[in-house]
């Protein structure tokens, strides 16, 4: 018998699994792209005073890693100050050039590449970026200066887990919301810093009157049963509602959210060598073999010499 869908599922043609977007990220990596898109362009022609087509191919394919592997790290979802976002930055950008370098060495091609443009792809580019992100969140501090308000956000739940979304959602550059406070949800006092605005049972009023737009709403599992009650209690209130489990009290190892047959899986527990991570694990594992191959052949090299002079036969035998 075919499987079917629960009764109760509302059926949509939206995927389940969705990232948060906003239009200054989303022309933030619009504007990295043509950076690097330029940057690779000219310097060919400035080095060469030509292009050929293996340096398009070169282009279009270190855009398409570049484009992968910023997703896989969650370079325009994540913010930590700019310090960290740079240190962040240049690892993702120096892993996308060495995956792009390593594909034309494994190909033979890499001897037909300008090593001055290469060289200026690399710092120009990767200074171009940290230029684009430094004015991207210039823009986001003076258009959030000049708002009279942005959105207010409510917390649900009494964990680690509230201060936390508290701290990153009011110290992220890249999220138009402000959360103002929580709901308590147990009534045992803690040394939670989120100013509390009131109980689960007030959760409706205190949206009217804060005006609230966004719930997040970050309860332990031994409270989840809460959360149906407090969603119709809030579904006529006309305001977005989220549900992070708090999961993360648990020893968890690589812990993930996926989709399947349209029903969301919280992954406590799996192998980290799955889908991306096989392909750039292969990767690194093959660049580290034949950096560590270079770095020893002259000793390799001493050691065969030692032995073809002190004994007779082949070195290898």
């Amino acid at each position: 018998m075919a499987s079917t869908m629960p009764a109760n599922k509302i059926q949509s043609h939206r995927p389940l699994l969705q990232r948060r977007k906003s239009l200054l990220t989303t022309f933030q990596a619009m504007t990295d792209g043509i950076i690097v898109l330029l940057t690779v362009y000219f310097s060919f022609y400035n080095f060469q005073g030509f292009v050929t087509t293996l340096d398009v191919i070169f282009m279009v394919m270190l855009l398409a890693i570049m484009g992968a592997t910023y997703d896989q790290l969650g370079i325009y979802r994540q913010f930590g100050g700019l310090l960290k976002s740079a240190r962040k930055l240049a690892f993702a950008w120096s892993a996308s050039f060495a995956i792009a370098l390593f594909i034309f060495i494994m190909a033979q091609y890499f001897d037909q590449l300008s090593r001055p443009a290469l060289t200026a792809i690399f710092l120009v580019a990767f200074g171009g970026q940290l230029v684009n992100r430094w004015l991207m969140m210039s823009i986001r501090f003076q258009s959030s200066s000049t708002l009279e308000e942005l959105s207010p956000v409510l917390l649900v739940g009494d964990g680690s887990l509230v201060k936390y979304l508290f701290d990153s959602i009011n110290h992220n550059p890249w999220i138009q919301e402000k959360a103002i406070g929580r709901i308590q949800v147990s009534d045992k006092s803690d040394d939670n810093l989120v100013p509390v605005l009131g109980k689960t049972a007030e959760i409706a009023e205190v949206v009217r009157q804060n005006k609230i737009k966004t719930v997040y709403i970050a309860v332990s599992l031994s409270e989840s049963h809460l959360v149906e009650s407090m969603y119709r209690d809030l579904v006529d209130e006309n305001v977005d509602i989220h549900w992070a489990p708090d999961i993360f009290s648990m020893n968890l190892i690589n812990q993930s959210v996926k989709e399947m047959a349209g029903i969301p899986l919280l992954t406590l527990s799996e192998s980290p060598l799955i889908g991306n991570h096989r392909m750039f694990k292969a990767i690194e594992d093959r660049l580290f073999a034949l950096i560590l191959l270079i770095l020893l052949s002259p000793l390799m090299l001493l050691v065969g010499l030692l032995i073809k002079l002190g004994s007779p036969g082949p070195v290898i035998f």
